[in-house]
């Protein structure tokens, strides 16, 4: 069973997600066992890309689009709801 403070969190992330996608805006995932030295952008229209900064670090930097059974991955492993506002 979860702690409260702990599912009040994850439903804060989970409203600031949508709230961010809704505004077509992109939401950063970070999975350490998915992308090691990366990160994964979600967008409005419901694909995913993994990224990286760029050396410099001031940028993202595509790597690739995750294809849709990884996409399905990454959102069974994080809980969240595919969503698709484009």
């Amino acid at each position: 069973m979860k702690h409260t403070d702990e599912t009040k969190l994850n439903l804060g992330i989970e409203e600031l997600r949508l709230k961010t996608l809704e505004s077509g805006s992109v939401f950063m995932i970070w999975d350490a066992e998915f992308a090691e030295n990366g990160f994964i952008h979600e967008y409005p229209n419901g694909s995913m890309k993994l990224m990286q900064l760029s050396a410099d670090e001031r940028y993202p930097i595509e790597i690739r689009t995750l294809t849709l059974p990884e996409a399905a991955q990454i959102r069974e492993k994080h809980g969240i709801p595919g969503v698709l506002y484009a």
